[in-house]
């Protein structure tokens, strides 16, 4: 397999079993530079066993993985160099401040000591760095691990649900953070997660996995599709009339007072409003909305990881 210059990771047919049991086949996944590429599928789905193919955690029994454009299983050493990651719990020495944690594991890779000062800034836990991380909260601990994964501030960031157990807070900050790392620091992201709101506002691109296939992979834009609107008035007959002018004939439903249509531009509201004020028509409500990503997850699994 040649990866394509535009992708920071390539799959090609990737497939896996344990004993007689396929838990992979046939993934592809393509993942660009400063992607935040969203994983999905419920629990057994292929999710961890996929992130630790990427990892050489596992060898595949069948299919190719390409990272930085080099083979994986001929450039392991260096590939890893450059990816970071947080694969099911993170580990610690409890007994060890943050700030000891991350300095063992500077000592480990040989990087330079303002790493450790940077990290703890980034995942806001510079006043906290001298606090013993038994006495951490979860949020902390959690952070910390992001923090550990990105010391050496690589190239790829594999997350395996690093908002688990967080309260709404941790995971709006988990969130901002995740957010913040292709931007600020040109790190891409591959993040698997079974929270579907968190993750539609973070990924960029989503890969949807069941049963080990691969059923979706695009941006977040194409699955949830286009936004429709709904407009509810005193006269269906004139407003449909008008709404045409503006949309073709792709008005979808028009059950009572209510039209269902889709606009190309939403800018083009204000003149829909416009014209209907000026044909005698009350305007009651319009409003756009489009498919959550859990509706379209619901969808295409049939399940959902809750």
């Amino acid at each position: 397999m040649t990866n394509e210059t535009n992708y920071i990771l390539a799959t090609d047919h990737l497939a896996k079993k344990f004993g007689k049991q396929e838990v992979l086949h046939d993934v592809s996944l393509k993942i660009a530079p400063g992607d935040i590429y969203g994983f999905l599928g419920v629990n057994g789905a292929g999710k961890s066993t996929t992130m630790k193919l990427l990892l050489g955690l596992l060898q595949p029994d069948a299919g190719n993985i390409e990272i930085f454009g080099q083979a994986l299983n001929t450039n392991r050493n260096e590939i890893l160099k450059q990816i970071g990651a947080l694969i099911e719990e993170p580990s610690f020495y409890p007994n060890l401040t943050g700030a000891e944690n991350l300095n063992l594991i500077k000592n480990l890779l040989e990087l330079p000591a303002k790493n450790v000062d940077k990290v703890l800034k980034i995942v806001s836990l510079e006043n906290a760095k001298d606090k013993l991380v038994q006495n951490y909260s979860l949020g902390m601990k959690q952070r910390l691990a992001i923090a550990m994964a990105l010391i050496k501030f690589p190239k790829l960031l594999i997350l395996d649900e690093p908002t688990n157990g967080l309260d709404p807070e941790g995971m709006h900050q988990m969130r901002e953070l995740i957010k913040s790392l292709p931007t600020k620091y040109g790190i891409t992201v591959l993040i698997s997660s079974h929270l579907l709101s968190e993750m539609s506002q973070m990924a960029h691109t989503v890969g949807i996995i069941k049963d080990g296939n691969l059923i979706y992979q695009g941006s977040m834009d194409s699955l949830t599709g286009k936004q429709k609107y709904f407009l509810k008035t005193d006269n269906k007959v004139i407003a449909k009339q008008i709404v045409a002018k503006y949309t073709g004939t792709d008005i979808l439903e028009s059950q009572s007072h209510v039209l269902t249509f889709n606009l190309g531009d939403p800018q083009l509201t204000a003149s829909i409003i416009k014209a209907l004020v000026n044909a005698g028509v009350s305007v009651y409500s319009l409003y756009g909305k489009k498919k959550s990503l859990e509706d379209v997850f619901l969808d295409l699994t049939g399940s959902a990881d809750r």
